[in-house]
């Protein structure tokens, strides 16, 4: 079995994206290179370090699924 080498590309896209009952204020775009390829492109949600850092703060949960 060959193996080509895999590249990524990722943008933080200023706009909501919404997983089920988690929302995110900003998307993230994955672009997935094989030899220089386009063979995939997947959308995850961005979690703002200070909104993490609130968390930690009240003990609360952090939802990464999707993130």
């Amino acid at each position: 079995m060959d193996i080509g080498i895999a590249s990524y590309q990722i943008q933080i896209i200023d706009e909501p994206i919404q997983f089920g009952q988690q929302e995110y204020a900003k998307k993230v775009e994955i672009k997935t290179f094989v030899e220089e390829e386009l063979v995939d492109i997947s959308f995850k949600g961005w979690l703002d370090k200070k909104v993490i850092y609130d968390h930690l703060e009240k003990k609360e949960p952090i939802l990464f699924e999707n993130a």
